[in-house]
């Protein structure tokens, strides 16, 4: 198909489109929009948005598209979890593309923003390990739960793009922190309470890189010079770290 033939098929879908965008979603009209497939498995082509349509051909990860528009409705699909051999939805919209010579339609799931995104997003799969206390605001040293980063392990599954409550398309994994099962974003927290304390520990990314936190605090009850008892009076422990993480393989 030469560019002639392809302009003027690319017009006449412009006027088609754009008359039933109300009801079938937004064309991208006079906008150069791109995005980059993220998807180490590639990404398949279909002649409409839907898994029952015809698969017409595939995009390699990494691989820079034209996108033409997007679906009105959002796609719900369900994806296997690794680690808990449990399945979790995500969410996000089907894109427009110009394909080759043609035109097709891609899941929102793997296309990244752009390149840098997607290398990011992908960079982060696999198994790491508690690497070193980047701050130490211990008040107290713990006998009873000694810490110790070097037993901290995360492993990191990349699922795709998720559509956040704000509209947002932000990278969406499946994650183990401990023995814990997190989905979504990367920010896992748990808190224990013991009674006037408890133990916290959370997981997170900041500035492209992954950090962990432990906090432990214990009280134990007074009694002040009116004999008034009060449970939670004297702070008995309060240590605080954060420590960063290493990687030490590719996945499992």
């Amino acid at each position: 198909m030469n560019k002639k033939v392809l302009f003027l098929a690319l017009s006449f879908f412009v006027v088609v489109f754009s008359s039933f965008s109300n009801d079938f979603g937004e064309f991208y009209s006079g906008k150069e929009i791109t995005k980059c497939v993220c998807s180490p498995k590639g990404l398949s082509v279909w002649t409409e948005p839907s898994f029952d349509s015809e698969k017409i051909g595939n995009l390699y990860n990494y691989e820079m598209v034209k996108v033409l528009g997007r679906s009105k409705e959002i796609e719900t699909i369900s994806v296997p979890l690794k680690h808990s051999g449990e399945e979790a939805e995500i969410k996000n919209y089907w894109f427009f593309i110009e394909y080759k010579d043609a035109f097709g339609w891609v899941l929102g799931h793997f296309l990244a923003n752009d390149l840098e995104e997607a290398k990011k997003t992908l960079s982060l799969q696999g198994i790491w390990n508690g690497d070193t206390i980047t701050s130490d605001e211990s008040k107290a040293p713990s006998v009873i739960n000694p810490f110790k980063p070097q037993k901290q392990t995360l492993a990191l599954n990349y699922l795709g793009f998720i559509i956040s409550p704000d509209s947002e398309q932000v990278p969406c994994f499946e994650y183990v922190w401990n023995g814990r099962n997190g989905f979504g974003e990367l920010s896992l927290s748990f808190a224990a309470d013991m009674g006037g304390g408890g133990c916290y520990e959370s997981v997170y990314v900041e500035d492209g890189l992954i950090y962990g936190s432990y906090r432990n605090v214990r009280r134990e009850p007074t009694e002040d010079e009116n004999g008034e008892f009060n449970p939670y009076g004297k702070l008995a422990l309060h240590e605080e770290y954060t420590f960063s993480y290493k990687k030490v393989s590719e996945g499992r």
